[in-house]
């Protein structure tokens, strides 16, 4: 079947039962991980996805409960040839119920029908790719070499599924190497030679909760992608500017009139004041206000009580 754009075949993939994508929207640099580091309980199970090596090393080393990130396990192929893989690894850390931390690339090539996130709570550490396309062979070609001798069916969304023929006896001999996707689900066939791997809305919802930290999430594709599925998910962003501005307006060291609130001898708006603030970069004007604050506590922001201000 041939799409006549990635909308239209996003849309033929139906609609899950999903549970609420959770993203938190802040800027880098704001301390979303170092508060998610913090945040852990020691009763809950969690599967904490990164970009980076180095985010792992230091998930391990700061958590407040203790991390494994999947050691590469031994397998024998279809051929009998011994082979290693991090999903090997990963498979007994999920058997063991370990809280887990691993990269995008690793939690990418997870087959979710083989991995049970049940009882996990997801926590992804930036947006990554959802929906991946290249040239693949000819519709004529797949035709002729995959549905025809029996290695390969299409159902009416484009999904390759692959035979008992195909698994059998592997991708030798074929210039496009489309078993390994196929086999996780995530193949499918849009028309004109023209393939997509999409990772599997399961991943998302197949779990006890999922978490998206990261910014802008609105205007992601990753956001894009769940929206054209039909799964739900929510933005919580945390505004520390506005937040004082609220702060201060409620101790009444900010005057304000109705929706207006006094500022540099205006009455603004509070979304102005904060686009103000946010535009000189000097925050040292509004902090300044806060009860307790002074210059020398300025200089030292570790002794400040945050409990009085």
């Amino acid at each position: 079947m041939t799409y006549l754009n990635q909308e239209v075949f996003l849309e033929a993939l139906g609609v899950p039962t999903a549970n609420t994508v959770q993203f938190t929207d802040r800027a880098c640099g704001s301390g979303k991980t170092s508060e998610l580091l913090k945040s852990f309980k020691r009763n809950d199970k969690y599967f904490v996805v990164v970009p980076t090596r180095a985010e792992i090393d230091r998930v391990i080393s700061d958590a407040v409960v203790s991390f494994d990130t999947p050691d590469e396990g031994s397998y024998q192929d279809e051929g009998g040839v011994k082979r290693s893989s991090l999903l090997m690894g990963l498979s007994e850390l999920i058997e063991d119920g370990e809280n887990i931390v691993c990269t995008h690339a690793l939690f990418d090539k997870v087959n979710i029908n083989e991995f049970a996130l049940d009882d996990y709570n997801v926590i992804i550490d930036e947006v990554f790719d959802c929906v991946k396309g290249f040239s693949g062979p000819s519709d004529k070609l797949f035709e002729e070499h995959w549905v025809a001798n029996g290695y390969a069916t299409l159902d009416q969304t484009g999904k390759v599924i692959p035979t008992d023929k195909w698994l059998s006896e592997g991708d030798e001999g074929f210039k496009h190497k489309l078993l390994p996707d196929a086999k996780r689900g995530r193949l499918h066939r849009s028309g004109n030679g023209f393939f997509v791997t999409v990772v599997p809305v399961e991943l998302f919802t197949s779990n006890r909760s999922c978490t998206v930290m990261t910014y802008l999430a609105e205007g992601s594709l990753m956001a894009m992608y769940l929206r054209k599925l039909g799964v739900p998910y929510e933005i919580s962003k945390f505004d520390a500017i506005g937040s004082v501005v609220d702060h201060l307006k409620d101790l009444k060291i900010l005057k304000s009139s109705g929706a207006r609130i006094e500022w540099d001898g205006k009455n603004l708006y509070r979304d102005d004041i904060v686009k103000r603030i946010e535009t000189s970069g000097d925050l040292e004007q509004l902090y300044k206000l806060l009860p307790g604050w002074s210059d020398e506590l300025h200089s030292n922001p570790t002794t400040i009580n945050w409990n009085t201000v």
